[in-house]
């Protein structure tokens, strides 16, 4: 039985715990049982496992609390890492936030686990003086939203570029421009050359500062940006889902417009904003990727009138979404089975 504990539902916490977990369990090689906050000394020797997997575990305190589960459980204690975080690159947006003392806080819970999993060789090469047991395990692709993709490499007399990578690697989003561009002049045939289209007006900057200087300029508002509320990649992105922030999108849109947030996981701290806001909302689960199984995102439908918002199923009355909450998928327990 292995106790997944990542630091996230969605990014690195998806790819490198809960997606193999779930693989392996479906492969029947293993039990699994994932929690996304510390469990305690009971909760750990209730489900007794085998294996706990502690990823990206140097904040103030992991130390202490690997300590614990050391000392109250003979579980396998695995530290996962995919990132050299001593020395962030510094556009990484993850870069200013960590502690000034970040080396030392990685040793001690390295050196608390039996073994450590990292993504590459260099990793493992730079992390080689504080264990004697490191583990490379690449990222690798989940099949099911690539398997049925056809290669159309070659078919173009132009060139198809392709771009993977996350919000915090913010020296490489400052290309966005330039991939705009790209579209224009060479990528537009490929989707249907969208900023041709007269209905399309396409402004970089500050999605703030636009919604901000509009009032009542849009039928819908549609935010995908970071994480979702948690604003988990950038501090500045908060203030999207600020009061304020909500205030002035709710500003931005027509009488009877809606707000749609897309987030990696439910945030009932969000929600009750959008309570306090005496705001209507109709929270959506939906998959990670087109085909999945597992509905594990969510987007909400916000708006002023109740009368604006979709129905999830048959028998929906608006009224009743104001406040409306979810009981988490677990029940009481913070574990999920997988």
């Amino acid at each position: 039985l292995i106790l997944g504990l990542p630091v996230n539902d969605s990014a690195v916490g998806h790819y490198r715990v809960t997606g193999p977990l779930t693989a392996l369990e479906e492969a029947g090689r293993v039990i699994a049982r994932v929690a996304y906050e510390s469990p305690s000394t009971v909760e750990i020797e209730r489900i007794a496992p085998d294996t706990i997997v502690l990823q990206g575990r140097y904040s103030e305190g992991a130390a202490d609390d690997i300590l614990r589960m050391k000392k109250y459980s003979s579980a396998l204690r695995i530290f996962e890492i995919d990132d050299y975080i001593v020395n962030a690159p510094k556009k990484n947006s993850h870069a200013r936030n960590k502690p000034v003392n970040t080396e030392d806080l990685l040793r001690r819970g390295i050196a608390l686990c039996d073994r450590v999993v990292v993504t590459t060789q260099p990793l493992a090469d730079a992390l080689s003086s504080m264990h004697s047991d490191i583990r490379v395990v690449p990222n690798m692709l989940s099949p099911e939203p690539w398997a049925g993709l056809k290669s159309r490499r070659g078919t173009s007399s132009k060139p198809r570029v392709g771009w993977g990578g996350g919000t915090s690697h913010t020296g490489d989003l400052e290309l966005i421009a330039d991939v705009v561009e790209w579209n224009r002049q060479y990528l537009g045939e490929l989707n249907g050359h969208p900023l041709r289209d007269r209905r399309v007006t396409l402004k970089l900057g500050d999605v703030m500062a636009l919604i901000q200087q509009s009032e009542h300029a849009f039928d819908a508002i549609m935010l995908d940006v970071d994480n979702g509320p948690e604003a988990l990649t950038s501090e500045g992105n908060d203030r999207l889902y600020s009061r304020e922030g909500l205030q002035a999108c709710m500003r931005a849109v027509h009488v009877k417009g809606c707000l749609s947030i897309w987030s990696g996981s439910i945030d009932n701290a969000f929600e009750r904003r959008l309570r306090q806001e005496n705001l209507f909302f109709r929270r959506f689960h939906v998959a990670a990727y087109k085909g999945g199984k597992a509905r594990s995102r969510c987007i909400w439908v916000i708006a002023r009138d109740p009368r604006s918002l979709p129905p999830e199923e048959a028998g929906f009355v608006p009224e009743q979404a104001r406040g409306e909450t979810a009981k988490k998928p677990d029940g009481k327990s913070p574990f999920r089975r997988r």
